[in-house]
């Protein structure tokens, strides 16, 4: 072959050219540099790293390569060649190497919104660690004109700063619990630099042999979710619907609902202070809550980028300690337009969402079985027919893999009930699951029929009112009580199985006579708190069979269910809501 290799610097890009050009180069870099310059720096000066003067020519071929070779055969035999005498010429050159910086230091050339231009002559990596003057950034993507570099810490350096590359950029300094309360930290706190795992690498899918099937309950506080569909360790759940319609609010219900063995990881993008006040102080007692955030008013763009990265990280070491771990992201929306703001990002959020939801999951180890439950909230509507393409495809790659999906309708928040989950979507549910108790299972069934009983009579309604019908007073009723027994569904804390189980009773039970009026969810907190009350303290061992509702017998769940049932239809006219008209 008449051709040598040459590589082009900085982009590192193979091309050939004529063996006579290539002689040329190197010499003239070799007289300007001296006789005595290493092979190494005469070939980074004159963008070449080996020349034609120092390879055997011809080159010799590899091992078994046959005689009857094509071309092309022939020509990737010469570049295996070149290659292996480059590797052999670079390692020993590496020796004689002056020490210097040129391999780890360059400049600014533009910065702009958390982006920056830097110029590196030596080699960069997707994911290493940059240090700026007063702050960390990565590189998110390079080129031959240079590394672009996203802020994750401190300030933007102005343009001609020097600065170093430093490694890999890795989470490390995680947070941990002090005093018995949850612990902060933000993403530019725990960013560090140097050798370790890279804060861009992925979690693993756990192995298909090594899963094992979901069989314990995962705890939600939510009257909807443990009744219709009840929760699992190790399942991958998405809250999914428009802003403020109290998926946060059931996020922190679900945190509040959790084991004390719960290791519990809650990642947001929001100030501190704000996060505190939405947790509330029954969640801020929990030690095992770690709370990893970014505050989008001070933060750069690449901080706000790492977060789920970063706790999807935690999430797996917490995993190795820990029986169960509840992973929270809030929201992968908030990860979408951090992404869009990089440009063209190393993992688009797409893939970061698809990752967090396939290392769900349970896993079998040498001490037992270990669960990673996830929870997502998407801050939009999947039904959108004016979705934003990038929404559209987040939710596509998300869907796939979801186990369950809670849908928050805005209609139902509009008239105060938050959490809005949408129970009609939760109809065509399937059956009970083998970890449901035996109580909640004869609950399910019941409240099913009551609800299709109800959407049938509203179609039915509807349909006539569009025909011009008369609408039949009794109907007109039984949809106003309906109306207020969805209402009992949805709660702004979390109540335990016990609570819910009295609540379910009672929205199917009692009637609700005052159907003209769409009731406050202050008149609906109270109406639930009053026969919680009037169960724990007036019935004190009928409560007491309601904290073992768990390990009840079927047998034992229908008695258990009559007796509540006749308790609560003693006292129907105790309470405003189930009182007639006057």
């Amino acid at each position: 072959s008449d051709t040598a290799l040459l590589v082009s610097w900085p982009s590192q890009c193979w091309a050939a050219m004529s063996r006579t050009a290539l002689r040329g180069a190197w010499r003239g870099a070799r007289s300007a540099l001296g006789p005595s310059t290493p092979a190494w720096a005469v070939g980074r000066h004159c963008g070449v790293r080996a020349a034609a003067e120092e390879l055997p020519w011809p080159l010799p071929a590899r091992r078994g390569a046959s005689s009857a070779a094509s071309s092309s055969t022939a020509t990737s035999e010469t570049t295996f060649a070149i290659l292996s005498i480059l590797e052999e010429r670079e390692a020993a050159d590496a020796p004689e190497r002056a020490p210097d910086t040129w391999s780890t230091t360059g400049r600014v050339m533009s910065s702009s919104g958390g982006l920056l231009r830097i110029s590196v002559p030596g080699g960069v990596a997707v994911g290493g660690a940059v240090e700026l003057p007063e702050g960390l950034g990565f590189v998110i993507r390079y080129d031959k004109h240079g590394a672009l570099v996203a802020l994750a810490a401190g300030k933007a350096p102005r343009n001609g700063d020097e600065v170093r590359l430093v490694g890999t950029l890795a989470a490390g300094k995680w947070p941990t619990a002090e005093g018995g309360r949850a612990s902060f930290l933000s993403v530019p706190e725990l960013l560090q630099t140097g050798e370790g795992r890279s804060v861009l690498s992925m979690p693993a899918m756990p192995a298909i042999p090594r899963r094992r099937p979901v069989t314990r309950r995962l705890p939600s506080g939510l009257a909807a979710a443990e009744s219709l569909l009840p929760l699992g360790e190790g399942h991958r759940v998405a809250f999914v619907g428009p802003p403020t319609t109290g998926k946060t609010t059931a996020a922190s219900m679900l945190i509040r609902s959790q084991a004390p063995d719960t290791a519990i990881v809650y990642a947001a993008q929001r100030p501190r202070a704000r996060l505190e006040q939405q947790l509330g102080p029954g969640a801020l007692e929990n030690p095992n809550l770690r709370v990893i955030y970014s505050d989008p008013t001070t933060d750069p763009v690449g901080a706000r980028y790492l977060l789920p990265l970063c706790a999807m990280q935690l999430a797996s070491r917490l995993r190795a300690e820990h029986r169960h771990v509840l992973l929270i992201l809030d929201d992968m929306v908030a990860l979408s337009q951090a992404a869009a703001e990089l440009g063209s990002p190393p993992l688009g959020a797409p893939h970061v969402a698809a990752a967090a939801l396939d290392a769900a999951g349970n896993v079998a180890d040498g001490e037992g079985v270990r669960a990673l439950s996830v929870v997502t909230l998407l801050d939009f509507d999947p039904d959108d027919g004016d979705l934003h393409p990038t929404l559209r495809n987040l939710w596509r790659s998300m869907e796939q893999s979801l186990d369950v999906c809670f849908n928050f309708d805005l209609r139902l928040a509009a008239d105060g009930m938050l959490p809005a989950i949408d129970v009609e979507q939760l109809l065509a549910c399937g059956p009970a699951p083998v970890y449901q108790a035996a109580l909640f299972k004869r609950l399910r069934g019941e409240l099913l029929r009551s609800l299709m009983t109800d959407r049938d009579r509203r179609e039915r309604m509807e349909v006539g009112g569009q025909l011009g019908l008369h609408k039949e007073p009794q109907d007109q009723e039984d949809l106003g009580s309906a109306r207020v027994a969805r209402a009992l569904l949805a709660h702004t804390a979390a109540r335990t199985l016990p609570e819910l189980a009295i609540v379910l009773t009672a929205a199917l039970v009692y009637h609700f006579p005052q159907y003209g009026r769409k009731p406050s969810r202050t008149a609906v907190g109270g109406f639930q708190d009053a026969i919680v009350a009037l169960v724990r303290d007036g019935y004190p061992r009928l409560w007491e069979t309601l904290l073992g509702c768990g390990s009840l017998s079927d047998a034992q769940a229908a008695e258990t269910l009559q007796q509540l049932g006749g308790v609560l239809l003693q006292h129907r006219f105790d309470f405003q809501l189930t009182c007639p008209e006057r």
